[in-house]
């Protein structure tokens, strides 16, 4: 389900989300017949089954300004609370996350591959608006680049806890490096290596540890070159590196100072947005360019400090597990785009998320040490 998700993820129409919707829900009836929760869900799930209720709340309260809207977004917000409690259901986590990984792997590679040779075209034959942003099968290359950031840690630990195969990791961690790199998401780019650096603080020590940094570090560098850090440095050093998204963020601020408790409805920013907005681009805002400034005006402070709260919890468990510090950089990244706004990419968090707490405070590190065996 995760795989068709960022597979169609470059579909436009409805269908696609309404298909993982439709399988989530089917699968959480599935567990809850089969009687796998013999407790209760883990706070997360509560949290966004909150923010699906505040929804319902808003249109029977008649708050939110577009009904339809706010409907659709109930049921993403449903079908990601039942990701979360549906990830920590999952019996053999290492086999899963090794699924995960390999696709991601895969994904790098595809991007690569296509960079200079798609032509604006997914796989090379289905054509999009876009010219030259295809990376794998996502024509944004912020959605992209949060995508990595979800599996390059799993991919750093694995590379440097991992006996056997660590050098199979290490070579997949520096793929997904260069791929970042080569999508001159200036975001991706920091938050990947920040990542980086995090994964070797606190992983760092151990007999094989020496070795396997300088074959990751290489590698990473390598793949670096090859992808070319030409654009992205130049994105960096743009004069104005924020513009447009300035205004936009202004906007949602603006939004959230006008209904700072009931919100505008959830899904209902590209209806509310217009009588708020600072500066006239000459394009349709589908978003706030900030999932945080959006979250605000569509659902108000409550929603915001849901969402925070999750914020912490991602990335606490991160830091207990470092595999999972990507969560919380998805969540950074969410400060200046809207990496899970599309379902396709943010039933892979949400599912993750779901993995990541069901580890307990007494479990986590011996859970971590079962992954130095080969998955």
């Amino acid at each position: 389900m995760l795989w068709f998700g960022v597979s169609t993820i470059w579909v436009e129409g409805r269908w696609t989300v309404s298909i993982l919707e439709a399988a989530t829900f089917v699968l959480s009836a599935v567990a809850v017949l089969q009687n796998r929760w013999r407790a209760t869900p883990h706070w997360s799930v509560w949290c966004l089954a909150t923010v699906a209720g505040w929804g319902l709340m808003q249109i029977t309260l008649r708050w939110t300004v577009v009904f339809a809207q706010t409907e659709w977004a109930i049921l993403y917000w449903l079908a990601a609370a039942c990701l979360v409690a549906l990830g920590t259901l999952i019996p053999d986590r290492e086999s899963f996350l090794s699924g995960l990984l390999w696709f991601g792997a895969a994904m790098s590679a595809l991007a690569l591959a296509q960079l200079y040779t798609s032509h604006g075209q997914i796989l090379w034959f289905i054509p999009t608006p876009e010219k030259d942003q295809i990376f794998g099968t996502f024509p944004n290359q912020n959605h992209y680049a949060a995508f990595i950031e979800l599996l390059f840690p799993l991919a750093l630990w694995r590379a440097l806890k991992n006996e056997k195969h660590g050098w199979v990791y290490a070579g997949i961690a520096s793929l997904m490096y260069g791929s970042v790199i080569a999508s001159a998401s200036r975001a991706g780019t920091i938050l990947v290596t920040l990542e980086l650096a995090a994964v070797l603080v606190l992983t760092a020590g151990g007999r094989h540890f020496r070795s396997r940094l300088i074959l990751v570090l290489a590698g990473v560098v390598a793949f670096a070159l090859v992808a070319g850090p030409g654009a992205v440095w130049q994105r960096l050093l743009a004069p104005d590196p924020y513009a447009m998204r300035r205004e936009y963020l202004d906007s949602a601020i603006a939004m959230l100072r006008a209904r700072p408790l009931e919100g505008f409805g959830l899904g209902t920013w590209t209806s509310a947005y217009p009588a708020y907005a600072v500066a006239d681009f000459g394009v349709v805002a589908n978003h706030a360019h900030s999932e945080w400034g959006q979250w605000g005006a569509e659902g108000g402070m409550g929603v915001v400090a849901l969402m925070a709260a999750l914020f912490v919890l991602a990335l606490w468990k991160g830091i207990r597990s470092v595999w999972a510090i990507g969560l919380a950089a998805v969540m950074l990244h969410a400060l200046v785009d809207y990496p899970l706004v599309r379902l396709g990419l943010g039933c892979w968090w949400f599912a993750m998320l779901g993995i990541a707490v069901r580890e307990s405070t007494s479990s986590g590190r011996a859970n971590s040490n079962r992954s130095e065996q080969p998955a």
